[in-house]
């Protein structure tokens, strides 16, 4: 059983601006990283939502020639036992459509993750 860091969502500002957190590995050339967006808003991980399976990643460019479609990849991989809201949760690691969660800035929170 391997364990992983526990992959968490924006966080909203008091105006209202999200800002991004994790950090995912595009794996293609227009974009080649993007960030952890939409989340649990009730369970939490260091004051963030944490990251279930079906959530969005943020929207950002797909291809590997300009020019290069919008898109929003949803989480496909999570958790085998472990769940926020009764959906499973996302880790690093797990992956958006092909694009993988490649950097969780929390160092002390993990899940059983494959």
């Amino acid at each position: 059983m391997a364990e992983n860091l526990v992959a968490r969502g924006v966080e909203v500002s008091g105006e209202g601006t999200p800002t991004a957190l994790d950090d995912v590995t595009t794996n293609h050339l227009c974009t080649t990283t993007t960030t952890t967006y939409e989340s649990s808003d009730d369970v939490f991980v260091w004051f963030r939502g944490v990251v279930r399976l079906g959530d969005d990643a943020a929207e950002h460019t797909v291809g590997d020639d300009p020019p290069c479609a919008a898109h929003t990849p949803v989480l496909t991989t999570a958790s085998p036992s472990v769940y926020a809201n009764g959906i499973k949760i996302g880790c690093e690691g797990h992956v958006y459509e092909g694009e993988n969660i490649s950097d969780v800035k929390q160092t002390n929170v993990f899940a059983e993750s494959s």
